[in-house]
């Protein structure tokens, strides 16, 4: 464990002080320490975040992350989450949705956004890229159908309990309605987007999955949004969802709402063949076009 530990002169870098002041604050109690046989201070990370976090530091960029080190399975979670080193919090967060434990998964999420990380950073560094590592390992017959599902399960679940502990803006009044299409299970992504829109103050209805067309119209001229949202992961056929899109597209103008269809099957090869009114890459850029709609 010798290794994970932090000098005196490793920590002062990191608080931008002189050691000196590293040691009057372990001397005071307010940062602590372990001592060696031989006298000398030795820090854990998770003391030295619980300190910076204590006392309002801000630690983004403070590192350059030792990606040698960090692609190690003896990775620290403290020390990436220090460095938001997103591609080790997501090897984890793969790694603790395949085990299955509903609790353990939302507590790794909740420490994330405790820890400073933004809900869109999450789903899109964190969420997404594990579940697109999960996806190429089933196809490679790495994993069972019944790994992937307990998997997309235990993820579930964890970011929707994560959404009772998100800090949500006051509602300003507008309608957004979200689903997929017909013979579309995969819902992950248009749970985070649901969940997202209702952190910024967005009225939503959620859909949920393998909704038909005509049903899914139905619903936009009953609640008049401002915002539909489609996902779209595996479609029925690419010409159902470029004919699903078309209709839809055609009544959100009629009520003058957006149309924003996300998801794999909305890829770069799709992009010109779907109506839609955005087609975002991410969620952090399905927020930038909400947030220019003002």
């Amino acid at each position: 464990m010798k290794s994970n530990l932090l000098s005196t002169a490793s920590v002062a870098s990191m608080l931008k002080v002189n050691e000196s002041t590293v040691k009057r604050w372990t001397e005071k109690g307010s940062l602590r320490c372990i001592k060696t046989p031989g006298g000398h201070r030795k820090y854990k990370m998770k003391d030295v975040v619980a300190f910076m976090d204590q006392f309002a530091y801000d630690v983004t960029d403070l590192l350059v992350p030792a990606k040698d080190q960090l692609k190690s399975v003896n990775v620290s979670t403290d020390y990436a989450l220090l460095t938001k080193d997103f591609p080790a919090l997501s090897d984890l967060f793969f790694n603790t949705a395949l085990e299955g434990n509903r609790e353990h998964t939302f507590q790794f999420l909740h420490l994330l956004y405790a820890n400073r990380i933004t809900q869109a950073e999450i789903y899109d560094r964190v969420v997404f890229p594990a579940f697109a590592k999960i996806g190429m390992q089933w196809s490679a017959g790495n994993l069972g159908i019944e790994q992937e599902h307990l998997a997309s399960n235990t993820a579930m679940h964890a970011i929707i309990k994560l959404q009772d502990h998100i800090t949500k803006k006051p509602s300003h009044g507008k309608i957004a309605v979200c689903g997929c299409l017909e013979e579309e299970y995969h819902e992950i992504g248009i749970t985070c987007v649901n969940n997202i829109l209702e952190s910024n103050g967005w009225t939503t209805y959620y859909l949920g999955t393998n909704l038909p067309t005509e049903s899914f119209i139905d619903a936009i001229e009953q609640y008049v949004p401002a915002l539909v949202c489609v996902s779209s992961t595996v479609p029925k056929t690419k010409r159902y969802l470029t004919e699903a899109c078309a209709a839809i597209h055609e009544t959100t103008q009629i009520i003058g709402a957006k149309l924003v269809v996300g998801g794999l099957a909305a890829g770069d090869d799709m992009r010109k063949k779907l109506r839609a009114d955005h087609i975002p890459h991410s969620i952090g850029e399905l927020m930038s076009f909400v947030s220019a709609l003002g």
